[in-house]
């Protein structure tokens, strides 16, 4: 099975403006409609990752979306890592500034 070049653009573009869940459950679906073999074809074709989809198809079986670790990721504030390094550093800071006024 071959999709059309307007079938293809028409999925890319439509998955490029979703976010988050809603461009899963979009791929699921699509690939859901193509039937068997879909998940290939999509890889293929359209260049979507069979992790996602599976994530997607997961999604619509159980209807409750999965939540990404988006938010855990990247650098931690200092403040997490070094708890007391506002208090000490101030503190230092307004002890020399009542020992010099």
């Amino acid at each position: 099975m071959k999709l059309t070049e307007h079938a293809k653009s028409l999925y890319i573009e439509t998955a490029k403006k979703l976010k988050g869940t809603d461009r899963r459950q979009f791929m699921a679906s699509v690939v859901k409609d193509l039937g068997i073999g879909g998940q290939t074809l999509v890889e293929q074709e359209l260049g979507w990752n069979r992790r996602t989809i599976r994530k997607g198809m997961k999604e619509l079986k159980s209807g409750e979306p999965i939540v990404d670790g988006f938010n855990r990721s990247g650098r931690k504030r200092i403040e997490t890592k070094l708890p007391n390094l506002l208090k000490q550093y101030f503190g230092q800071f307004l002890s020399r500034e009542s020992t010099i006024g």
